[in-house]
């Protein structure tokens, strides 16, 4: 009679699973451009109260004039100024854990990780991450808009961040965030009324499916919002500024830090502009260099990209390229740039990269004019003498991290923006 073999199906029961150490992180942590402004050159101006106030020089004086011997000398004239006002903005971030997790998870021997470090450490993260996103926008709050009007819980969207391109509208909201809450405007003008807020269930590249159905017209905005069941509400120009308000004309930000930049008097505080640029040439390039130093008397020292841009920048030399000596034997066709290990550079200035910026646009910016000021740089609420507050009702405890701070330019017209240059986007590529 045969004998019976023991098999690991037979011996399952006994078999242990064995979990390799730590937990491995999938999302994309990096902030370049938030570092680059809050940790790099750029300058950080700090202060308390209402609001800051920088007083601009925007005029000359007009009583100059040639005159012949014995004319009329011409009227008295005097020197022009404005204020920019810069006010607050608040981000704040908040985690919940019940007193049985964090018990749970007090060693190693319950949990890879204590639940109250990992979710404080991540919430500090994901505002980074938000912060990130901020700095890259024009201070609206828009995420996207509707594509076209429907009536269903899946709505189809366009434009990231409010920008023309028909790539990855959904880019910044994505699957990580399913469960968020967004709000939808009627239209996406400055005080434009709150349509409904409504919790995500799914995410795709071009379309966002909310919990209920609802009806939308083409061009509404979508920005982040708290759900409330009497007063919700949404972010719609609660964001600081970013590159894209601080380097405009009237395109995205019409109305700067309380100068109006539609009036001809406040010409003076307009970037260069270079719209529907198309194919991306050196000619543009330092048509944009020029035309900022000739108006504002600054050179710019940074330019700033998304990846599809930077592509294309690279594209701009590789006809020129010459192997010799050892690269004949062995070529490189890329550069240390393209791995990140260095930063593009154009006439010396470097290029820098980063996920968030909006696609189709190169950003050209003299840093010496750009300023980060916070109130808060980053801190947990504590103002009772505990970060953790005990949640009314419930065996669990709460915490706040918040930041309060606000970015802006001392002179609009030292930096330039193309828009509109032709690249590349991977569809349904985007940071999680």
């Amino acid at each position: 009679m045969p004998g019976q073999d023991t098999t690991t199906a037979g011996f399952d029961a006994a078999l242990k699973d064995v979990y390799l150490p730590g937990i491995r992180e999938q999302l994309n942590r990096k902030v370049r451009l938030l570092n680059d402004f809050t940790k790099s050159d750029i300058e950080q101006l700090e202060w308390e109260g209402r609001q800051a106030i920088v007083a601009l020089h925007k005029g000359r004086n007009s009583g100059v004039v040639a005159t012949s011997e014995g004319g009329l000398i011409p009227p008295a004239g005097k020197q022009q100024y404005v204020d920019l006002k810069i006010p607050m903005r608040f981000i704040t971030g908040r985690i919940q854990l019940t007193a049985q997790v964090i018990k749970a998870s007090r060693s190693n021997k319950g949990s890879f990780a204590r639940a109250m470090d990992a979710e404080q450490s991540g919430l500090v993260e994901d505002v980074a991450r938000q912060r990130n996103r901020i700095l890259a926008g024009a201070g609206r709050g828009i995420l996207m808009l509707v594509n076209g009007g429907q009536t269903s819980a899946t709505i189809n969207m366009k434009n990231a961040g409010g920008v023309a391109n028909a790539s990855n509208p959904t880019r910044y909201v994505p699957s990580s965030l399913v469960g968020v809450y967004l709000a939808v405007y009627i239209g996406s003008a400055v005080g434009a009324t709150l349509r409904f807020v409504d919790q995500v269930s799914s995410v795709t590249a071009t379309s966002i499916t909310f919990a209920g159905s609802h009806t939308v017209v083409d061009g509404d905005a979508v920005t982040l919002a708290v759900f409330d069941a009497t007063s919700p509400a949404g972010s719609l120009d609660l964001e600081p500024v970013g590159l894209l308000g601080i380097v405009d004309q009237t395109t995205y930000l019409t109305v700067i830090h309380g100068i109006d930049r539609s009036a001809a008097a406040n010409a003076f505080f307009l970037s260069t502009l270079l719209s529907n640029v198309g194919t991306i040439t050196p000619d543009l390039i330092q048509r944009g260099i020029d035309n900022t130093e000739e108006i504002s008397g600054e050179v710019v020292d940074t330019f700033y990209c998304h990846h599809s841009i930077r592509r294309e920048l690279l594209k701009l030399h590789e006809g020129d390229r010459r192997y010799m000596g050892a690269q004949l034997l062995r070529p490189d066709v890329g550069t240390e740039a393209a791995v990140f290990k260095t930063d593009l550079t154009h006439a010396t200035l470097p290029i820098k990269v980063d996920k968030d910026l909006p696609y189709g646009t190169l950003f050209a910016v003299s840093k010496p004019h750009l300023f980060w000021i916070p109130e808060v740089e980053g801190e947990w609420a504590d103002e009772d003498g505990r970060i953790l507050l005990r949640v009314s009702n419930l065996d669990s405890y709460e915490g706040r991290f918040r930041v309060f701070e606000n970015f802006f330019s001392d002179k609009g017209n030292a930096h330039a923006r193309y828009d509109g240059i032709t690249a590349t986007v991977t569809s349904g590529v985007a940071a999680l």
